[in-house]
C-alpha cells in the first residue's frame, strides 16, 4: 500500500462509522461457509495494474482528507502532458458530479490531490468454479430477508464499497454483523448487508483516514 495516512481495518468488530468498507457479494449459487472472499478476490497494489471493473480505493488529500472508492470504468496511464493516471469511475465517488474522473498518483507528493491506495478484483474464473461447487443455492436468503434493504441475491459476483453509517452485531444463530452504509451502494437501493467472512455478503476490509 502507498505511503498515505490510512489505517487498514481487517476485523469487522473494529469498524467505526465513517470507515470506508468493502463487501464481496457472492452472487447466485453461494454455499455459506464454503469459501471466503480471499479465495476469489485479487488484490491490486500497483496503480499500473488497475483494470476496468476493479474496485479502486483513493485517498483525497487537502484540508478535509478522506477516502473514496468506486468501480473503475477506464484508466489511462501518464503521458507527456499527463503527469498522473486518469481514472474514470462508473459513477461519481463524491457528491461532486465531476468526481467520476480523477487524476491519481501512486505516491504522496506535495502536488498530490488523489493518491491510489489499493484495488480489488473479482477473479471471475475462480468465482465461477466456486459457484459450480455450491450445493445450497440461495442459502443466505433468510439473513437477507430480515432486512428489505439487503438484496436477496446479487445478480453476479461483485464488490461494493461505501462509507459506513453503522455496524452492529446481528443474529443469535447466525454470527454476523449488520453493516449499514450512509447511501445505497448498488443500483437497487441496497445499503444494509448482514455480513460475516464466508456468507453471500462477506466483509473484505475497511480503511480509515488518519487525522493529519
Amino acid at each position: 500500500m502507498t505511503d498515505v495516512p490510512v489505517d487498514v481495518v481487517d476485523v469487522v468488530e473494529e469498524l467505526q462509522p465513517g470507515d470506508t468498507a468493502l463487501i464481496y457479494l457472492a452472487g447466485p449459487g453461494h454455499t455459506p461457509g464454503a469459501y471466503a472472499p480471499v479465495d476469489v478476490i485479487d488484490v491490486v497494489d500497483v496503480l499500473d495494474d488497475v483494470q476496468p471493473g476493479d474496485t479502486a480505493l483513493v485517498y483525497l488529500a487537502g484540508p478535509a482528507p478522506g477516502l473514496v472508492a468506486g468501480t473503475v470504468e477506464s484508466v489511462v496511464a501518464p503521458g507527456r502532458k499527463r503527469p498522473a493516471h486518469h481514472i474514470t469511475f462508473t459513477t461519481p465517488v463524491t457528491d461532486d458530479p465531476g468526481s467520476a474522473q480523477l487524476s491519481v498518483t501512486s505516491h504522496v507528493t506535495p502536488e498530490s490531490a488523489c493518491v491510489f491506495i489499493r484495488a480489488y478484483r473479482v477473479n471471475q474464473s475462480r468465482a465461477e468454479r466456486r459457484a459450480r461447487q455450491a450445493i445450497v443455492p440461495g442459502a443466505d436468503d433468510d439473513a437477507a430477508a430480515a432486512y428489505p434493504s439487503a438484496p436477496r441475491v446479487a445478480a453476479e459476483p461483485n464488490i461494493v464499497s461505501g462509507v459506513i453509517g453503522s455496524v452492529v452485531p446481528w443474529g443469535l444463530t447466525w454470527p454476523g454483523h449488520l453493516i449499514s452504509y450512509t447511501t445505497p451502494v448498488i443500483d437497487d437501493g441496497s445499503y444494509q448487508f448482514p455480513v460475516n467472512r464466508t456468507s453471500a455478503y462477506a466483509f473484505i476490509s475497511a480503511y480509515r483516514a488518519r487525522a493529519t
